[in-house]
């Protein structure tokens, strides 16, 4: 009977620690952590000059021409515009593996699509790769901690 009773004990104890498991951060309802799931900083730069072409002094694409995609099966396409703070553009949505940025040109129906892959880090994502039409393009951050996403007409 002695040796039961510790053993019955130790097998509780291992039972109920393994039953609870804390939450991760990411199960949280942070705002810190939320923000940081759903927000990704970019711009849309010059290939030669490495200018803003959005929200830059010489911008030529228009900022509510740059949309943030998602197929959706059950509902079509996920779209929401880019928007500006402190100089920066940001998507405002969700970032997934296979996103794609949709440009619209001044003055034409067809738009460039840019594929940006994604890879789960913590409890946010972050970018792996961006591909303009077929071709793979450098990735590259700017002070801000923006990526700088090289992109000609």
């Amino acid at each position: 009977m002695p040796r039961i009773l510790p053993g019955i004990l130790l097998v509780a104890l291992l039972a109920g620690s393994c039953s609870r498991k804390d939450k991760t951060p990411c199960n949280s309802n942070d705002i810190a952590t939320l923000k940081a799931a759903i927000g990704f900083p970019f711009r849309l730069t010059d290939p030669q000059t490495g200018a803003d072409l959005v929200t830059g002094p010489g911008a030529t694409i228009p900022l509510d021409s740059v949309r943030f995609i998602r197929p959706n099966g059950q509902s079509g396409f996920w779209v929401e515009k880019a928007t500006r703070r402190n100089s920066v553009t940001y998507l405002q949505g969700p970032a997934a593996p296979n996103m794609v940025l949709e440009v619209g040109q001044t003055g034409k129906v067809v738009q460039l699509k840019i594929n940006m892959v994604f890879r789960q880090v913590a409890c946010s994502s972050e970018l792996t790769g961006v591909t303009v039409g077929d071709n793979a393009v450098p990735l590259k951050k700017d002070s801000t901690d923006a990526y700088l996403i090289p992109f000609s007409r």
